[in-house]
């Protein structure tokens, strides 16, 4: 058994648990059992099995809930559960959480986190039809620092929520335009590192182009 598999477990029981809790107690510091234990809650919540990725999903919470002041396992803690929810479907709790990761009081310059969290969010607020959320995502849309774009897929992640967005809230003429950029953006397949051909990669749906192309041929009034 390596000296780190006890925080590194893929299934859950009673006596892994008691293992894992008197280690995690041993444990240096807050920053080290807050690691720790966020990386145990990952392994767990990526789990196909619903019952230890929900166990996953509690240890998760433990690391906010615990370790508060550790922002940096704090935040990806925040961005974890939030895909989680994504991927879920529960798009209420993925906005909120990457809306919490962004807004945590010892991340004020947004140098934790995945810079891509606020279009996150947006995508959130689209795939939920939260209306009540549009306003607020406009404002962080309108204030999001294009520089930031590392990868292509960051490009059209930012494309197609100001295409989207727009849509929903009337702005046609924007939608339009933003519409247009998603769809040249979509067609790169071409991996931007060879030797790293996910790095970076379009993640793009049917639903999603059909979406971008009605919004693209939208009479321009």
């Amino acid at each position: 058994m390596s000296r780190d598999s006890w925080f590194r477990n893929t299934t859950w029981s009673s006596d892994i648990a008691e293992v894992f809790e008197a280690k995690l107690k041993r444990a240096r510091g807050d920053d080290g059992k807050a690691q720790y234990l966020r990386v145990q809650a990952s392994y767990l919540l990526n789990s196909s099995d619903q019952n230890i990725s929900a166990i996953g999903e509690k240890l998760m919470h433990r690391v906010i809930e615990e370790y508060y002041d550790e922002v940096i396992s704090v935040v990806q803690a925040m961005q974890e559960l939030a895909d989680f929810y994504m991927d879920n479907k529960s798009y209420l709790k993925a906005a909120l959480y990457y809306l919490k990761g962004g807004n945590h009081p010892l991340n004020k310059r947004r140098q934790y986190g995945n810079s891509d969290t606020p279009l996150r969010y947006i995508d959130a607020v689209i795939k939920g039809n939260l209306e009540e959320e549009y306003t607020k995502a406009m404002k962080i849309f309108n204030k999001f620092p294009k520089k930031s774009f590392t990868f292509v897929n960051d490009e059209y992640l930012y494309a197609k929520v100001g295409a989207m967005l727009n849509d929903r809230i009337g702005n046609r003429k924007d939608a339009i335009k933003f519409a247009k950029i998603a769809l040249v953006k979509a067609e790169i397949t071409e991996p931007e590192f060879p030797k790293y051909p996910n790095l970076g990669s379009i993640e793009s749906t049917k639903e999603e182009i059909d979406e971008l192309i009605r919004i693209s041929m939208l009479p321009n009034k």
